[in-house]
């Protein structure tokens, strides 16, 4: 058995008037128990619904429209502009969803923002994941969760952004429902599963995916060696996590392969 041991990030940046304020930003335990959820299969994610500003932690305005971009594949920004109802000293902002849960809490060194006056800014999430001392053949292979719109960490900020309904492919699952191992020639599928658990461990905070033992069926040439691993979403058959081959893993017909990846969230 091999296992990669990966855990979520979460950075942020905010910039008021144009300018990068010193900012500290903490996702909340409902934010990451939804992650939690979506990674063993249950759809929990809620879609974003407004940024209030916070004074001494009193919400003293919100908006909820305002414009997004895609920065990266894995980073979402939101920007605008909001009048104040008051004046005040604007110290942080919190990210709600349409379900009214907060996903993000977000203090930022103080400044004075003056009733009437339009204030302009932008905050942005970026995810990333780590890659820490994968074992066993893992070991020779990069981790890719964040490539392309169909990995992981981007699903997630779709989903957060526009809806499970709104996101391509609708109804994407965040669990794997299948691995391949792809040969040599980057094309054919020498072995592959079905069969991938999700359990939870409380007291790391980690989601374990794990095949069970599945075997090597065929070859794409002689002195095979995989290519690349996929797991992939069984609604879209997009690969969530794939793993890109970095040294050379030779293979045979009939050897078994079993891929554990333990998620920190």
């Amino acid at each position: 058995m091999v296992v990669n041991v990966a855990k979520l990030t979460f950075n942020t940046d905010v910039r008021i008037n144009g300018k990068v304020i010193p900012s500290h930003n903490s996702p909340t335990s409902t934010f990451k128990q939804h992650i939690i959820n979506e990674l063993q299969g249950t759809a929990s994610l809620e879609q974003f619904g407004a940024i209030q500003f916070m004074s001494s932690g009193v919400a003293k305005d919100s908006l909820s429209n305002m414009n997004y971009q895609f920065v990266s594949t894995n980073s979402l920004k939101l920007y605008g502009s909001y009048t104040p109802s008051s004046s005040y000293t604007l110290d942080g902002m919190k990210i709600i969803t349409k379900n009214n849960n907060t996903y993000f809490t977000t203090s930022i060194t103080p400044i004075s923002v003056t009733q009437g006056i339009p204030v302009n800014f932008s905050w942005t999430v970026t995810l990333d994941i780590t890659n820490r001392n994968p074992s066993g053949f893992l070991s020779k292979f990069s981790i890719d969760a964040t490539s392309d719109y169909s990995r992981l960490l981007s699903a997630i900020l779709q989903i957060f952004l526009g809806g499970r309904n709104a996101t391509s492919p609708t109804g994407i699952s965040l669990k794997p429902g299948k691995v391949e191992v792809i040969g040599q020639d980057g094309a054919t599928i020498i072995a592959s599963s079905t069969n991938i658990t999700a359990s939870y461990d409380s007291s790391t905070s980690t989601v374990k995916w794990k095949t069970d033992i599945f075997k090597v069926t065929q070859v794409s040439g002689n002195n095979e060696y995989i290519n690349r691993i996929v797991f992939r979403d069984t609604v879209s058959s997009f690969g969530l996590i794939v793993w890109e081959w970095l040294q050379y893993e030779y293979v045979n017909v009939n050897d078994y392969i079993q891929i554990e990846l333990d998620i920190g969230v």
